[in-house]
């Protein structure tokens, strides 16, 4: 006659035989997926665009924000290249020198921001849209106070604001990317005017 303890030990050690491999496998399983997660799961952040470039020769690929399978990885011979496209702001490392139609020389501190609002456009068109777009921004401010007398800037910032983003926006839409904001400020002497903000 069997003892209690005897049953239970007899189905506590076959739970034991049966469990164990299971548990085993569940976990290789689960270290597994994460490594394929790892290894060839691209995730795409919402603000940003991935760019596939493959050293072959053949088209990128763009992806979207999400998981995307990389299948890539098996073929090798490729790169990843992310595209901001967040609102950033255009950095100059000093002020722009420009003068008015009666020859007056002001200094005119310049603020601008910008997305990336097409980025296949960008990354297919040039390697360095945002420099491009920067000096074209730096062009257009100059050209805008250069129809202007000293005289009239003060009151006229918000409408030079104004002419030079239409006039930007205009050309960088080549370059996939559009200015949000144009700000102004420039300095004759010890006097100082600032723009109102102009957004498109």
């Amino acid at each position: 006659m069997f003892s209690f303890f005897s049953i239970l030990g007899t189905v506590v050690g076959t739970g034991i035989t049966w469990i164990a491999p299971l548990m085993f496998w569940v976990g290789f399983m689960a270290l597994g997926l994460r490594l394929f997660s790892y290894l060839f799961v691209i995730a795409v952040d919402s603000s940003e665009v991935v760019v596939v470039e493959h050293t072959y020769g053949k088209d990128p690929v763009f992806l979207r924000p999400g998981s995307h399978i990389n299948g890539w990885m098996l073929a090798g011979n490729y790169e990843l290249h992310k595209i901001d496209c967040r609102e950033q702001q255009f950095e100059y490392s000093h002020l722009l020198a420009c003068e008015t139609t009666d020859g007056t020389a002001i200094n005119v501190t310049p603020f601008g921001t910008y997305v990336v609002s097409d980025p296949e456009r960008m990354y297919l068109s040039t390697q360095n849209a945002v420099q491009l777009a920067r000096a074209l921004l730096a062009v257009e401010i100059k050209n805008a106070f250069a129809q202007h007398g000293l005289l009239l800037i003060p009151s006229s910032l918000d409408k030079i604001a104004d002419t030079v983003l239409r006039k930007s926006n205009l050309a960088c839409k080549k370059w996939g990317i559009t200015i949000q904001e144009v700000r102004l400020s420039f300095t004759v002497g010890q006097v100082t005017a600032k723009a109102n903000d102009s957004r498109s």
